[in-house]
């Protein structure tokens, strides 16, 4: 067709179309991997403006003017520029019953929406009125071209057209080209073979010494038995806070090291998992935003990756040795950070690929703040409407069964978690928290001492 483009798979896109294939053939539910936000707009809305600039967006992004076609032999991604992209409206305002259940209702059969492949857009965006003066936009991204850090280019993108549109911005567009997607699929084939990718490889196996990719925990709180296959998808989430002296002495120990605050927390987590599992060597994942191609920071597609970081420990380690080993481990983690995960798993460990979601791990994720991107539209004023995602299911894991989120703030921050319920045990995740925290607490302010006794600190405090 005029006007059309075909570009391969990423490896991350092939790894998601072979997992579903093969839950698919096992009889297991195949999730929508949907990434779903929602936004409460109170004040004049100009709904034909809006979805304009979202047009203007997907002819920005070839990632989102994108569909995916099996040529008989596999799947690969064709970009068109032959559509019109529709935002619809769904008028509530004279709802007789709740106009907000019912808004639930359609965002669940929304997110329950089988995926489409050969949609011509992976964009959706749907607007709610709820009254003349009150809307929910709720918009939604297949993870197929999509990743947490093209949030803020959406948003940022969507709002100034909106508001050049209305005429409350007077500055022209972007001039800065993205790096389209598709074409650092192609860049991403081409690049990770032959010699190339022996290299790369070698290098993560002299980290690794031994080490599986996919760490099989032995945790206390890992269950030895699971759920049925519906159950597998089923999300719990945990939380606790920070100590508020935590980010200020951690801050000061890494800046006399000369090092980031992300190997404090990395050698806190591994210093818990080696204790309370016995392993001595081990490999985590983090999650990594992997834009590091010229364009790619203002570009909306699947960078993301999640880098390898092994660790090899020693009850009888100073916990500023465990530090010291988690930063240099960062450094050379960061510097493979394009290799990706998919390589990893179906060289280094094919029993695992593409069935990583089997095995019990932990990924471990250090949020930056200038995520907490924010939708602006001039006039109107926008607030967060998660509570539309009621009645949805759970987003399943990706990449790993235990998913650690650390947030630092003025108030100490929090760390969070997402874990698979047919895996592991609610209260034992619970206790896992409270163990980090309190040893983040300890080693920041004792980081020469040995981690076993912090450890037995940690152990008397609990008691």
């Amino acid at each position: 067709m005029d006007g059309e483009r075909t570009y391969p798979l990423s490896f991350g896109q092939q790894g998601r179309f072979d997992l579903d294939r093969e839950l698919s053939e096992r009889g297991i539910p195949v999730p929508n991997w949907y990434l779903m936000k929602a936004y409460r707009i109170l004040g004049p809305l100009d709904a034909e403006a809006l979805e304009r600039s979202f047009a203007d967006l997907v002819r920005a992004h070839d990632a989102l003017a994108t569909r995916f076609e099996h040529d008989g032999t596999e799947f690969r991604q064709v970009v068109a520029r032959d559509w019109d992209f529709y935002l619809e409206v769904v008028d509530l305002s004279e709802e007789t019953r709740d106009a907000e259940r019912r808004v639930q209702e359609l965002v669940r059969d929304l997110a329950e929406e089988a995926l489409d492949p050969h949609r011509r857009t992976q964009l959706q965006a749907l607007l709610f009125r709820i009254e003349p003066s009150e809307h929910i936009l709720v918009v939604s991204v297949d993870h197929l071209v999509y990743d947490v850090y093209s949030e803020a280019v959406l948003l940022e993108d969507v709002s100034s057209s909106y508001r050049r549109e209305t005429g409350t911005e007077l500055d022209g567009a972007s001039t800065t080209q993205p790096l389209q997607f598709p074409a650092y699929a192609e860049w991403q084939r081409e690049s990770f073979n032959g010699d190339a990718l022996r290299r790369a490889l070698d290098g993560l196996r002299a980290r690794l010494q031994g080490a599986e990719p996919v760490t099989r925990l032995s945790l206390p709180f890992v269950r030895t038995g699971a759920a049925g296959p519906r159950d597998a998808w089923r999300v719990g989430l945990a939380q606790i806070a920070l100590s508020p002296e935590v980010p200020g002495a951690v801050d000061g120990l890494c800046r006399a090291r000369r090092m980031s605050r992300f190997p404090f927390y990395l050698a806190v987590l591994q210093t818990l998992v080696h204790v309370e599992s016995g392993l001595a060597s081990f490999a985590m994942r983090s999650g990594v935003a992997n834009r590091i191609r010229p364009g790619s920071e203002r570009s909306i597609g699947w960078f993301a990756n999640s880098v390898i970081l092994a660790a090899h420990l020693d009850r009888s380690q100073t916990f500023a040795s465990v530090m010291e080993a988690a930063w240099s481990e960062t450094l050379a983690a960061i510097d493979a950070q394009s290799l990706p995960l998919e390589l990893v798993l179906r060289h280094l460990q094919p029993s695992a690929y593409p069935s990583a979601w089997q095995i019990p791990g932990i990924g471990f994720t250090m949020l930056e703040e200038e995520l907490d991107a924010q939708l602006d539209l001039g006039q109107p004023e926008i607030r967060d409407a998660e509570e539309v995602f009621e009645l949805a299911d759970d987003y399943p894991l990706v990449n790993a069964v235990l998913s650690l989120f650390l947030q630092e703030a003025r108030d100490g921050g929090s760390l969070s978690a997402r874990f698979r319920q047919d895996v592991y045990d609610e209260d034992g995740v619970d206790a896992f928290l409270e163990h980090f925290a309190q040893l983040a607490n300890l080693a920041a302010t004792r980081p020469d001492e040995r981690i076993d006794d912090l450890y037995r600190s940690v152990s008397a405090l609990g008691s």
